[in-house]
């Protein structure tokens, strides 16, 4: 699939013409296992920096779509395909299914919190103690301890403890 994707745009064609073999193109899994590629083989994508031009790639099976199909099944609504350990590449023993808010959890620029014995993400942390978006993350740019920062009130702001 990498040499066919070499100078994608004009090879459009050939492209269309795999996705056409099975009568799959329209599907929303097919976008899916499309725009995987695209992250990992086109240079001009706006995702391959983060992708294919960290060495992401897509195991051999997968340049197959029915392979895809078989390893993955249909992609479930509302839905996306997401990498268990992001150092590895697309494989069917690294992916799944994810909702949106698994995928913010699993990115390389997440800060994480360690409190009470547990390691979660500043998202999930607000999330599981009922805080607004973002007050969690702005105790603790104000300098708050994490302890401070987790157990006061969700009404009290940085101003209020300086």
């Amino acid at each position: 699939f990498g040499m066919l994707w070499k100078g994608w745009r004009m090879k459009g064609k050939a492209v269309r013409k795999l996705g056409n073999k099975h009568g799959k193109s329209k599907t929303q899994t097919y976008k899916v296992w499309f725009q995987m590629h695209r992250r990992c083989y086109d240079k001009n994508f706006i995702s391959y920096p983060r992708y294919g031009g960290t060495g992401v790639s897509v195991c051999e099976r997968w340049n197959d779509y029915l392979n895809f199909l078989a390893d993955m099944g249909d992609r479930p609504p509302g839905l996306t395909i997401g990498r268990k350990d992001n150092s590895l590449g697309y494989q069917p023993d690294n992916c799944r299914w994810e909702t949106s808010i698994q995928q913010g959890s699993n990115k390389k620029n997440n800060h994480f919190i360690e409190w009470m014995g547990q390691r979660k993400t500043i998202a999930q942390w607000e999330r599981d103690l009922g805080f607004k978006n973002g007050t969690l993350k702005r105790r603790i740019y104000c300098g708050w301890d994490v302890q401070k920062a987790m157990q006061a009130p969700i009404r009290i702001s940085c101003r209020a403890y300086q």
